[in-house]
């Protein structure tokens, strides 16, 4: 009995085990800030809150590519440092830079594996007008407090779109039919601002690292330093 009894407490613990690591990285954004040093860093963590770090879940982020873009729209890989609570940018905050990582294919009882993959985007100017880059994009149209979201190229329209502040307010907003969405009169306080879109689902299957997976789960993060001045 006492056998069974520690199976089924083993048990218990990797269940709660991975519906607290699900849970944690459905969560999570991946994401650019910048230190008091102005240095670039990539986060994964909650917005502003604590970072993931290694050793830890910071450890199970597949390779991460980062590139800057030039005014060409040139694409150039820059090199990135892991560290304890992050990965630093080999570039100066004035850049615009993206980046690309996945997560371990994951899956809740009896729900689809799914493939969590994260895009991240840095810009210097939010009023400039830029093109899509990422798989998942969202793309300031030159004018403040607009932007238009693109899935593989086309307009997304109908998604929820997640406006972060610098004190951390949550602002939930929808692209319209024309995949765009405007927030100007969120723009109150200067600081660091980021565009979350969380869990965009795609119906692709495949294999990663030996897991079968059904789903694809697509999360993007856009920040930017914005100043009323």
């Amino acid at each position: 009995m006492k056998l069974i009894n520690n199976r089924g407490l083993l048990l218990l613990l990797i269940i709660v085990g991975a519906i607290i690591n699900v849970n944690t990285v459905n969560g999570h954004s991946f994401y650019f800030n910048k230190n008091t040093e102005s240095k670039i860093y990539l986060r994964f963590g909650e917005y502003q809150g604590e970072y993931e770090r290694s050793p830890g879940y910071l450890d199970s982020l597949d390779f991460i590519y980062a590139w800057f873009i030039d005014n060409n729209q040139t694409a150039k890989k820059i090199k990135i440092k892991k560290e304890n609570d992050g990965f630093l940018i080999d570039e100066i905050n004035t850049d615009v830079i993206a980046a690309q990582t996945g997560f371990p294919v994951m899956q809740r009882g009896n729900s689809k594996p799914r493939k969590p993959i994260f895009y991240a985007r840095w810009v210097s100017d939010y009023n400039r007008k830029y093109l899509p880059c990422l798989t998942l994009d969202f793309v300031p149209n030159g004018k403040l407090g607009e932007g238009v979201l693109y899935f593989r190229g086309s307009i997304a329209a109908g998604v929820e779109v997640n406006l972060y502040t610098p004190e951390i307010e949550k602002i939930n907003l929808v692209t319209d039919e024309d995949g765009k969405i405007t927030f100007r009169k969120h723009l109150l306080q200067n600081g660091c601002y980021m565009i979350k879109v969380p869990r965009y689902s795609e119906v692709l299957k495949g294999y990663d690292m030996g897991k079968f997976y059904e789903i694809v789960s697509h999360n993007y993060s856009l920040t930017w330093l914005h100043s009323n001045k």
